[in-house]
């Protein structure tokens, strides 16, 4: 009970406009996130979610690289429960955020954001929304990196979008690299 009440704290923080305070509450975050899955339905309950997403990409987050890798690691734990209400969460936050957060130059951020990305592909009506924001293309990107976890992340999150005939046509003119790949 204590570390919900923590997780909603922590969310308020989100609002602020000072990186030093944005940074460690979203570090706190994502260990929250990742120690219970209770915390992700709080997180997501009490609008953590949607701001995390926000911030992936917010001008903090450009220039306060670990700002921008805590926010997307505890984006990715959230997702994780499997809830089509997270799915909407980050879609209404907006999916483009995750979708770029894959050409970061931070290694952390791109594995963090295609682990986002398969989490709420699992639902059917975002999968077709991804792909419109150019995840396939992104995933393609990650995939062709010397970053061997990051690769397999980019991959589960291919496999995920490719449940959508949508997709798979997008998928066509990487079929190459897909078969070199694996």
């Amino acid at each position: 009970m204590l570390a919900n009440a923590g997780v909603e704290a922590l969310a308020l923080l989100l609002s602020c406009d000072d990186a030093e305070v944005l940074e460690p509450a979203c570090a706190a975050l994502a260990t929250l996130t990742t120690i219970s899955g209770a915390n992700c339905e709080r997180l997501l309950e009490c609008g953590g979610t949607e701001s995390l997403v926000r911030l992936c990409l917010s001008p903090f987050s450009v220039e306060f690289v670990e700002l921008q890798c805590f926010a997307a690691e505890a984006v990715a734990n959230s997702t994780r429960v499997d809830s089509i209400m997270h799915a909407i969460a980050v879609r209404d936050a907006g999916l483009s955020n995750l979708v770029l957060c894959c050409a970061s130059t931070n290694l952390l951020v791109r594995r963090h954001a295609a682990v986002a990305i398969c989490n709420v592909a699992r639902a059917e009506d975002i999968r077709v929304l991804l792909g419109d924001a150019g995840a396939v293309e992104a995933l393609f990107g990650v995939a062709q990196t010397d970053d061997v976890q990051g690769v397999s992340y980019a991959l589960w999150a291919i496999a995920n979008l490719c449940w959508s005939v949508e997709n798979q046509n997008r998928m066509g003119r990487f079929a190459a690299q897909l078969g070199d790949l694996c």
